[in-house]
C-alpha cells in the first residue's frame, strides 16, 4: 500500500497512490502539526526534545537510545 506525506504550503498533505492528487490530512495529526508549525523554532526544538527521534516514545530513555 502507497502512502506519502509532504507539506505545502505549510499544510501537512497525504496521498494513496503515486500520481494522486495531494489531500489534507484530517484530524488530530493534522492539529498537532499546525500547534507545531505555529511555534518559533527554538520552542519547537525544545518541545522535541521530550520524544526519542527515532520511535517517537515520550518515554525516555527508551530502548532506541541503547548502544547494543
Amino acid at each position: 500500500m502507497h502512502y506519502e506525506e509532504t507539506i505545502i504550503d505549510g499544510v501537512l498533505m497525504c496521498r494513496h497512490m503515486p500520481r494522486a492528487e495531494w489531500k489534507p490530512v484530517t484530524g488530530p495529526k493534522q492539529e498537532a502539526f499546525k500547534a507545531l508549525m505555529a511555534l518559533d523554532d527554538e520552542t519547537r526544538y525544545d518541545v522535541m526534545g521530550h520524544f526519542c527521534s527515532y520511535c517517537g516514545t515520550a518515554d525516555l530513555p527508551c530502548h532506541c537510545m541503547n548502544d547494543e
